[in-house]
């Protein structure tokens, strides 16, 4: 699944450069930041809230309960912590530093009135990402060294109010994913596989005593689908239900292998060479289910259910072109998931809006044996905080800050070479964000 056409769209060139969205901050590789004025409340009630325009993204419908014109305008700073702790004893390598890095994740929403009853909306944000990157000389080098996904997801949508109680949308997505791929080649053990252990010896090839290296990288567009409903049956109660589709992609690309001279001959059989790759990647649909309530004047609050398909990950399979490079196929097999918030939102006065919340968040990954260096995911719990501040009638800010407790994870990952990585993973992440909602 690396794998890439060169981009023939100068304005990916643009994105690229923005939507450096390099980190995870939902379970499996999915990013739910995407409203900073969301993530105060850990994302409670965002099929419901209808707070501002980053309703596009988590329920459309809500661009109904808006008021003329609106634009909200977002970064996020996602600062993850991963690190490995080995199980073995034999100094393999290290365990790899801290695999998570700092990123970026910016998100761009635009609200408009078409007629009395229709809303017309537009968005710019990046809904999946990975960034894991490893020591170059560690244990699992042969498992991963760096992983990058980076997607940007062009969102607009139409939203219709019945009245004043039931409003629809739907919205169409246009998605680019990047996906890059790197790790090392144990030469040594090739060696051995292909010839003897005897014959490697005499010429000084062993065992992690040989590393080459391979990278992998690839690019496609895919389309899909989303739609919500709003329905309020009596004024400060609200349901809300919000669907985004799968979105499949057939990526092709170009694999790149580093072959150490003492190695060179091994590449006789047209093995190791570069070629062509390609893979199919398909990102999982949604669901959510929201409730919001007005308790008073002051008092709100949120709750939220959101399923994913997961399931739809079975594998990372990287297909060669060239038929003399075994291809490869990563057993993944991924479970569909639940993620839970409760949010509360306190106005202590007009221009202030407090807000509280907190989630647990299901892992896709169903074993150590399956739980893999790229992703190495397990479930976690969230504790948020956040506000906003009406800096005019037109213009207000959003502030937030949200730390993630992620349970240790053990991992027991085989490589088709048969290198094993025995050990586990402790993890957290702490983000924060800024918004800039403008209303004329």
């Amino acid at each position: 699944m690396v794998s890439s056409h060169k981009c023939n769209i100068q304005t990916i060139t643009f994105f690229s450069l923005l939507f450096f969205c390099n980190a995870i901050i939902a379970s499996g590789f999915a990013i739910i930041d995407q409203s900073v004025s969301s993530m105060g409340s850990a994302y409670s009630g965002v099929s419901v809230q209808a707070e501002d325009a980053t309703t596009i993204f988590f329920n459309p419908a809500g661009m109904a309960k808006l008021d003329g014109r609106s634009v909200s305008a977002g970064m996020h700073l996602i600062m993850p912590k991963v690190k490995f702790n080995s199980a073995a004893t034999n100094g393999l390598g290290g365990n790899g530093g801290n695999a998570g890095k700092l990123a970026m994740v910016p998100d761009f929403y635009f609200v408009t009135r078409v007629s009395e009853r229709v809303k017309f909306g537009f968005a710019i944000n990046s809904p999946f990402g990975l960034g894991v990157e490893y020591d170059d000389d560690w244990e699992g080098r042969y498992h991963a060294l760096k992983s990058n996904m980076l997607t940007v997801n062009l969102n607009p949508a139409f939203s219709y109010a019945f009245n004043e109680q039931l409003s629809v949308a739907v919205g169409f997505n246009a998605q680019y994913v990047q996906l890059e791929l790197t790790n090392a080649i144990d030469f040594g053990s090739v060696c051995q596989h292909a010839l003897s252990v005897v014959a490697c010896n005499a010429v000084g090839v062993v065992p992690q005593g040989a590393d080459g290296h391979f990278k992998g990288k690839g690019d496609d567009w895919g389309f899909g689908f989303n739609f919500g409903l709003l329905f309020e049956p009596v004024s400060g109660t609200r349901l809300g239900i919000a669907y985004r589709s799968k979105i499949e992609y057939s990526l092709k690309g170009d694999a790149e292998f580093f072959v150490p001279a003492s190695t060179a001959f091994l590449t006789s059989t047209g093995a190791f060479k570069n070629t062509g790759v390609q893979g199919d990647l398909t990102t999982p649909e949604t669901l959510s289910i929201g409730l919001f309530q007005q308790l008073n004047q002051q008092w709100n609050v949120m709750a939220d259910v959101t399923w994913t398909r997961w399931e739809r990950f079975k594998q990372l399979a990287m297909h060669f072109d060239n038929p003399q490079q075994p291809d490869e196929v990563q057993a993944e097999e991924w479970k569909n998931t639940f993620r839970y918030s409760l949010g509360v939102n306190y106005k202590p006065v007009d221009n202030w809006l407090l807000r509280l919340g907190i989630a647990y968040d299901e892992a896709p990954i169903t074993s150590a044996d399956l739980r893999t260096p790229r992703i190495p995911d397990a479930n976690r719990y969230w504790f948020s905080i956040g506000a906003g501040y009406k800096l005019s009638t037109a213009l207000s800010v959003d502030i937030a800050y949200i730390h993630l407790f992620i349970q240790d994870s053990e991992m027991n990952a085989s490589t088709s070479s048969g290198h094993v990585l025995k050990g586990s993973y402790k993890e957290d992440d702490n983000t924060v964000g800024a918004q800039l909602n403008w209303k004329f």
